[in-house]
């Protein structure tokens, strides 16, 4: 439907998606397992054409429609709208369902500590930053979220050392960041 729509023409897109939902509650007379398949391809349109908060209400209409949803992907991609949208107690609820779901997926776990530090919750997502860098321990992200964390708690001396490591990689965030702090 998208690429009917041609360049740019998300409305177009959005308004045959429209059209589906209508023509399928009318053959099927219900809103029901038919119809929730458009709904979510609109949110993903949505979505790709930054309408995140028309995308999460179609995210919601489609858990509406379906029931419950058992997949981290639907929790994560509807957290990211919201996220974008900047609902961001309803992005911290999604990405924890997704994390229940899959607990051993670090994006997620990622994911879930940069929320954490965009609504300044950083002891919060101290953490989760610790058991990641565990585990990847040359992640650039994961040094300068957490180099960030421990300078926001007042522990410098803690958080320099891995501000430092992720601007040797090619972090210009953590450079800026090092220069302010330094």
């Amino acid at each position: 439907i998208e690429q009917r729509a041609g360049e740019g023409d998300v409305e177009l897109a959005i308004a045959l998606i429209d059209s589906a939902v209508v023509k399928d509650q009318q053959t099927t007379g219900n809103r029901q397992q038919t119809t929730a398949p458009y709904v979510l391809e609109r949110a993903l349109l949505k979505a790709r054409h930054g309408l995140h908060r028309p995308a999460v209400a179609d995210y919601n209409l489609y858990e509406e429609l379906v029931g419950t949803i058992n997949t981290d992907r639907f929790y994560y991609l509807r957290e990211q709208s919201e996220a974008a949208g900047r609902m961001f107690q309803q992005a911290l609820d999604d990405i924890d369902r997704a994390i229940a779901l899959a607990p051993r997926q670090p994006v997620y776990l990622l994911e879930k500590a940069s929320l954490n530090v965009r609504v300044a919750r950083y002891a919060e997502a101290l953490p989760i930053l610790a058991v990641l860098i565990n585990a990847f321990p040359d992640d650039m992200d994961c040094n300068r979220l957490l180099g960030f964390c421990y300078i926001q708690l007042g522990d410098k001396q803690r958080g320099l050392p891995y501000l430092e490591k992720a601007a040797t990689m090619g972090d210009n965030n953590a450079a800026t960041l090092l220069e302010r702090y330094k």
